[in-house]
């Protein structure tokens, strides 16, 4: 192989680097009872990555009475915010929702085929939701949501952070701990200098 040709592979290695899995865990809490300021536990990454996608949310040892009440968001490091679920059976601002329970661990991603609101459904009232992998869903609606377009070219350093609430009074729960994973590239500042160095040395290679 003519060594210029070499160069180049090894700078376009570089640009397109492999995908790394960021993996992280957080503790668990009480969520207090009809408060809608909720209750946050936090997940810290160091390094500052190119998030790409496979975003995974898990929820070990869920349990609430009333799944109608809670709400869950992720927060990213710049503050913006995706929807878990958001009182799962209440269409309006008005209403019980779901009287279904949590009693579980639930998985969120864009990956899963689970419907949790058509989870909520099928069960009777105060029976507990299966565990299982589910999509993510938005405010007041059943509607599948995505979380990889939403957080993909974020970064993933810094602090990471779930929001869980209980909207209405007489129902409580817990959390046990929770989880984050995603895949990630190096930012490309860097890696696009290797690129040009090998691109330049082709284009003198050529010239001689």
């Amino acid at each position: 192989m003519k060594k210029w040709f070499a160069v180049v592979l090894l700078s376009l290695a570089f640009v397109n680097p492999a995908l790394a899995d960021v993996v992280g865990s957080g503790t668990g809490f009480v969520i207090p009872d009809n408060d809608p300021d909720g209750i946050s536990s936090t997940i810290t990454f160091s390094d500052d990555l190119l998030i790409t996608g496979n975003l995974v949310v898990t929820l070990t040892d869920l349990s609430h009475t009333w799944v109608g009440d809670v709400t869950a968001t992720l927060i990213a490091p710049d503050t913006t915010s995706h929807t878990l679920f958001f009182r799962i059976g209440r269409t309006t601002d008005a209403g019980t929702g779901d009287s279904s329970d949590f009693g579980g661990t639930y998985i969120f991603s864009d990956a899963a085929t689970g419907d949790i609101w058509e989870e909520a459904e099928n069960k009777n009232p105060s029976t507990a939701l299966d565990s299982g992998a589910y999509r993510t869903t938005s405010e007041f609606s059943s509607a599948f949501t995505t979380m990889d377009s939403f957080f993909a070219g974020k970064s993933t350093q810094g602090n990471w952070t779930l929001r869980m609430a209980d909207l209405a009074g007489a129902d409580t729960g817990s959390l046990g701990s929770w989880s984050l994973s995603m895949s990630a590239v190096p930012e490309p500042n860097s890696l696009t200098l290797l690129a040009v160095a090998g691109l330049t040395l082709l284009a003198k290679r050529r010239r001689r």
